[in-house]
């Protein structure tokens, strides 16, 4: 079963975990929106509580959390867990991708979406140089394939 939250609340985690249907999760997805009102806080306490499901796919779809989101879901010891992860939109750029690039399960994901986010060739280069395909759907930072 597929969660999909439309919103991420303040200790909407620790709720989830409450929850009877806890265990049956094998994926969460949440809808940002581009919300500016999500705390970072929020979503790094969501991944923590992920740690203790059985949740093997992880999308986050328009949350402006950039390249800290990476680093709270790198911290958190849910990635390597993961069989799929979408972050498309997140504000993800070129140092949230060579740490995604630098961890040893990134290539291992089916698939990594880091669609419209900004990144740049550099960027776009580590991803590639571990195996990952990213689409052509990036937001380029002006600087072209220096």
């Amino acid at each position: 079963p597929l969660l999909r939250l439309r919103t991420l609340a303040p200790d909407g985690g620790a709720v989830l975990a409450a929850s009877p249907v806890w265990w049956l999760l094998r994926g969460v997805r949440v809808d940002g929106h581009g919300d500016p009102f999500t705390l970072a806080g929020d979503l790094r306490d969501l991944f923590a509580a992920l740690c203790r499901s059985r949740v093997r796919t992880l999308a986050v779809h328009d949350l402006p959390a950039g390249d800290q989101a990476v680093d709270d879901l790198l911290d958190t010891g849910l990635y390597p867990r993961l069989t799929a992860l979408a972050l498309p939109g997140c504000g993800v750029s070129d140092e949230g991708a060579g740490r995604l690039a630098a961890h040893p399960h990134t290539p291992a994901l089916r698939p990594l979406d880091l669609d419209r986010n900004n990144l740049s060739p550099v960027g776009f280069n580590a991803l590639a140089a571990v195996g990952v395909h990213v689409s052509d759907r990036q937001f380029f930072l002006p600087g072209g394939w220096d």
